[in-house]
């Protein structure tokens, strides 16, 4: 009678249970197992060679850009064509740390920065220049640049340096005594200081020669060596 009765009880308990499984969780049960069925370590394989690839073809295409904008800076830094193959070379070889030595190492200013440097530069002197030349410029600035000008203009230092060269060019041409020293010149045959034979006379068309040529070079003639004989050697005896 006592096991009737508990088979009867059972039942009723399973009906009233507090926390009946709802819709909703019975079709999240059938439908994860439907949808991963063959869930496991090949699958979590597959997945992490999927995401290894990627983030390798991501770290190429970083390696490229760099590369590439590495090269269109230095365009826009420097006409030498050396560093405009160089630094690409050292961002492929290098890398990141390629990247930091060319932003060390590169040019401060683009070309074109360079270029309105210049310009801002030479308007700054031209408007210099315009307020220490203008009729309207006060008395002490006028003053000041008359004290701190150039002393000659540029056309009186090309002169001066042109007077410089040709009086250089005269002392170099300028022919000296080998016996005395003194200035000689050049169309003496004999020094008149010292006797010293300086030059000698071609024996057909009669121009003066140097002592060391053998042939006259206006009429080419042979001449005859002759050496230069100094006071002393004039002195001696002819029959010693």
């Amino acid at each position: 009678m006592s096991r009737d009765c508990s088979a009867l009880r059972s039942p009723l308990k399973e009906e009233v249970s507090p926390n009946p499984p709802s819709a909703r969780a019975q079709l999240r049960d059938a439908i994860i197992p439907a949808a991963m069925p063959n869930l496991g370590l090949e699958s979590l394989g597959g997945l992490f060679l999927y995401f290894s690839a990627a983030f390798g073809a991501f770290l190429v295409a970083l390696w490229l850009s760099l590369a590439f904008w590495t090269w269109r800076d230095i365009r826009a830094r420097s006409n030498d064509r050396f560093l405009r193959v160089l630094a690409p070379l050292l961002v492929l070889l290098l890398s990141l740390p390629g990247v930091i030595v060319y932003l060390v190492l590169r040019p401060r200013l683009t070309l074109e920065e360079e270029y309105e440097r210049a310009l801002e530069e030479e308007a700054l002197l031209v408007g210099i220049e315009e307020q220490a030349t203008c009729p309207g410029c006060s008395l002490p600035g006028v003053i000041v640049y008359l004290v701190l000008r150039p002393r000659l203009t540029l056309e009186e230092e090309y002169e001066r340096a042109l007077e410089e060269e040709a009086l250089l060019v005269g002392i170099e041409e300028q022919a000296t005594c080998p016996g005395c020293s003194r200035r000689a010149d050049r169309e003496w045959q004999i020094c008149p200081h010292c006797h010293t034979r300086l030059r000698k006379a071609c024996v057909r068309c009669g121009r003066l020669l140097d002592l060391p040529w053998n042939l006259c070079p206006y009429c080419g003639t042979p001449a005859q060596p002759v050496r230069a004989e100094t006071p002393a050697e004039q002195a001696l005896p002819t029959g010693a």
